[in-house]
Order: C-alpha cells, then structure tokens, then sequence
C-alpha cells in the first residue's frame, strides 16, 4: 500500500505446513563427516598431540559448527522452495570444507592425495553456490518487498499488525484516514462486510472463519488499485482505502462479486460443501470538513441500510 507521504508506510498468515523432516539431511552430512574421517586416516598421518595447534582446532572447529547451526537456521525457519535449497546446499558445502580445515589440524594429508585437492574445491565452490543464492533471494525480496506494500503502505509496525490476516489493524487505518483528510488527499473508502460471520464459525470452527478472512484479505489486496491501504477494520470488516474516487464508486459491485466468489471458495475449500455466504460493501468519500470518525460511521450506516434493506 503507498500513503508513503501520508505518514512520513514474506509468511500462508503464513499457511500450516507439516513440519519439514530434517534428520535425513543431517544424516547424510553425518555419514560424509565420518567417510572423510575413515579415509582420511587411511590415507594420511595422524599429527602427535604436539603437533596440533589447539588455538586453530578452536577458530576452526568453531566456524565449522557456525555452519552447521546456519544450515539448521536455513531449514527450521525457511518455506521449503529453490532459494531454500539453494542455500542449504551453500551451507552444507560451507560447513564440510569448514571441516576438512579442522580435519587437517590433526591428520597430515599427502601432497598428492585428495585431502589437500578437497579442501582447495569445497570451499569455493561452496562460496558460488551461496552467491547463486544470494541472487535468487534478493529477487525473492523484490517480489515479497512488493506484496508487503500492498499491505503495509511502506511504514512498518507490527503492533499494528491483526495476527490472523497479517493486515493493519483499525487503529492504523484511523491515523492514515485521518492523516489523508488532514492533508487533503482525494479519497475514497470501501467498508466491507461478511454476512453471518458468526454463523460460519458456530456452523463449522474458527479454523474455518480464519481461512474465510484470509481468502477475503487476500482478495482486497489482490483487486484494489495499487495505490490502496487495505486493512482489517473489525472481527467481520475490513477497509480499503484508495487515492482513485471515480474507480471506488463504480467498482463497488464488481469488487463485491469478487469477495462473493472468494468467500465461496474459502468456504467449500474449508468446510468441504458449497456454503451460502455474502458480502456488503460500502463505498463512501470523505466530505468537506469532515473527520475520519464521520466518515467511517457513515460508511457503517450505509452498510447497516443495505442490511435492514435486503441488499446483498
């Protein structure tokens, strides 16, 4: 969302997952640890305990296990997904050459045996798999940094945040409506609500109900000019707020119809049958004078209207 001048504005909610299974990759990396021991043995000379420098067995063992506690970072709080995997394969890497240098603080590789070529290999490569990476995230970036406008307005403040559809909350959407009125920008609003939102989840269960304003959030993201703030303004309402007056006022059924569609897919996604839902919107702009508390209670009388008049 912009209002960027207004007020000086990645994650799926993030959708439940089952838990990633680890331990297959932390067994691979185990059984590589202990194959590059064995033939290290085999093939190199063990150093005498006063050959071996504890301060570089310290500094090494420790970045060796750094990398493997960036691995773990890496899969415990990443979505699974190819930049996921790209830097899971950078770490792994990372960390084995990482140990090869500890390996060879108490074994003596041959010149001419694969230890010295090992360690002169895993590391850069390592390095070119984690630039590859880095590349990948900064266009994943771009593309989250995108969708986090539509729904932050380029100021961020996560107390502000409602935790179930990961929009600004009401008191937010109040400061920037007022903000926009102070300063006089062109405006419009769009007040929507879920018809029997309480029945849905009586009927069904709250995981249900979160999943039918996720579905609506994310569908006022989706449809809304992009100048727009989107915002959950109640348990049942949300606000959209956008700088295109003549848009907002002959878009409202279009946009209702699309909620309508939304709702309809939430619920047979969730609840596994065809449920009958409805959505009202209200589209009101601010008149001359007028504050934002008037004007979100008019665009909440207008709804109740189209409620005590059958309008759907």
């Amino acid at each position: 969302m912009s209002f960027s001048d207004l007020l000086s504005f990645s994650s799926g909610r993030p959708s439940l997952t089952a838990p990633r299974k680890r331990s297959g990759i932390y067994g691979v990396i185990a059984v590589v640890f202990v194959t590059t021991v064995v033939a290290a043995v085999q093939q190199g000379f063990t150093k005498t305990g006063a050959e071996i420098n504890w301060v570089d067995v310290g500094g090494e063992g420790a970045t060796c296990i750094a990398g493997l506690a960036w691995l773990y970072f890496v899969i415990a709080w990443r979505p699974a997904g190819p930049v996921t995997q790209w830097l899971s394969a950078g770490f792994a890497l990372l960390s084995y050459g990482f140990f090869l240098d500890l390996l060879d603080e108490f074994i003596r590789f041959s010149h001419t045996g694969w230890g010295q070529s090992m360690e002169s290999i895993v590391t850069p490569v390592a390095i070119m798999v984690l630039t590859i990476a880095a590349l990948l995230l900064h266009q994943e970036q771009r593309i989250l940094r995108r969708q986090q406008q539509r729904r932050e307005a380029n100021f961020r403040n996560h107390q502000a945040i409602d935790p179930i559809t990961d929009l600004y909350n009401a008191d937010y959407c109040r400061q920037t409506l007022a903000a926009a009125i102070e300063a006089d920008e062109p405006l419009a609003l769009w007040l929507v609500d879920i018809e029997n939102f309480d029945h849905i989840n009586r009927q069904f269960d709250f995981a249900v109900g979160d999943a039918v304003l996720n579905r609506v959030a994310a569908t006022l993201v989706a449809s809304v000019p992009r100048d727009s703030l989107v915002c959950r303004y109640a348990g049942d309402r949300f606000i959209a707020l956008t700088r295109q007056r003549e848009l907002a006022l002959c878009l409202s059924q279009t946009l209702r119809d699309l909620l309508n569609n939304a709702m309809t897919l939430a619920l047979f996604d969730a609840a596994g049958r065809e449920v009958p839902c409805g959505v009202r919107v209200a589209s009101v702009t601010p008149g001359d004078g007028e504050t934002a508390d008037a004007v979100l209670l008019r665009a909440n009388q207008l709804l109740q209207a189209q409620k005590y008049s059958g309008d759907q």
